[in-house]
C-alpha cells in the first residue's frame, strides 16, 4: 500500500473545535418534543502530528486536477472516458463468514487492479478506504465529542450484533492484504482510525452507524483531497 497523508500508521495528535453546528442539535430537540431545547453542538477537527493535511480548497484542487475526470461505479458506459473509478462495496452482511470476505477482497482487489491498468497503464490514482462501525449507545453520546480506543470499541461492541460490528477491524485487515498484494500502486483512505473515535453526531437515536452532516465523516474529503494533491504532485515530479 502506497504511503499518503491518510495512511499515516500513527494515529495521533488533539482534536480542536473552532466552531458548532446546529443540525444534530435541531434533530435531537425535534426528537424530544417537549424537553429543553439544546444548544449548537461542537465542531471537532483532528489535527494529526504525524503529518500535515491541508483544508480543502476548491480553487487549488482544480488547479492541479487540471480538468482529471471523475466517475461514480455503474455508469460502464462511458467507464474508458473517466480518470477516477469510485466502487463501493458496501459493509452489509454476507454469508461465509470471514473466509468469504477475504476470498471477495481478493477477487475484487485483482479485477478492479487488472481494470485499471488495462484502461488507464499507469496514469490511475487508486485509492481504497476501508470500513468504519457504529456504535451502540450513540445517542447517550451524541454531545460528548470523541472518544479514546478503548470507549469507542466498547461502544461499537454495544452495536446491533446482526451487524457484526466488532469484525470490522478485521476485515479492514483483510481488505489492505488484498490490496497490497495485488501490487498495483493503491493507496489506502484510512477512514476507520479517526471515525471510529467518533461516537457523537450520529443521525439520531434509532440510528448509530450514520452522521450528521456537517460531521465526522467531513474528514473523509480531506483525507481524499491530500492523497490526491500528493499523487498528482508527484506525478509531475517524476
Amino acid at each position: 500500500m502506497d504511503d499518503s497523508p491518510a495512511n499515516t500508521g500513527n494515529f495521533t495528535g488533539p482534536w480542536k473545535t473552532t466552531r458548532t453546528e446546529k443540525r444534530c442539535s435541531e434533530r435531537w430537540s425535534a426528537e424530544h418534543e417537549g424537553e429543553e431545547p439544546v444548544p449548537p453542538m461542537p465542531y471537532w477537527k483532528w489535527e494529526p502530528s504525524a503529518c500535515r493535511l491541508e483544508e480543502a480548497d476548491k480553487a487549488k484542487f482544480c488547479r492541479v486536477m487540471e480538468g482529471r475526470k471523475g466517475l461514480l461505479f455503474a455508469d460502464d458506459a462511458t467507464l474508458s472516458q473517466f480518470d477516477t473509478l469510485v466502487v463501493n462495496a458496501g459493509a452489509h452482511r454476507r454469508s461465509g463468514g470471514m473466509k468469504a470476505y477475504g476470498l471477495m477482497m481478493k477477487s475484487a482487489s485483482e479485477s478492479l487492479t487488472s481494470s485499471m491498468r488495462r484502461l488507464h497503464g499507469d496514469n490511475a490514482i487508486l485509492v481504497v478506504r476501508n470500513t468504519v462501525p457504529g456504535h451502540g449507545e450513540s445517542f447517550d453520546r451524541m454531545f460528548g465529542g470523541p472518544v479514546d480506543l478503548d470507549t469507542a470499541l466498547d461502544l461499537v461492541a454495544k452495536g446491533p450484533p446482526m451487524y457484526k460490528w466488532t469484525t470490522f477491524g478485521d476485515r479492514n485487515k483483510l481488505l489492505e492484504e488484498a490490496f497490497e498484494a495485488t501490487h498495483g500502486g493503491w493507496t489506502l483512505l484510512d477512514a476507520y482510525s479517526p471515525t471510529i473515535l467518533r461516537a457523537d453526531f450520529h443521525a439520531s437515536e434509532e440510528d448509530g452507524l450514520h452522521y450528521c452532516l456537517p460531521g465526522p465523516i467531513d474528514h473523509w474529503v480531506v483525507l481524499l483531497y491530500n492523497i490526491l494533491l500528493e499523487k498528482v504532485k508527484s506525478d509531475r515530479r517524476e
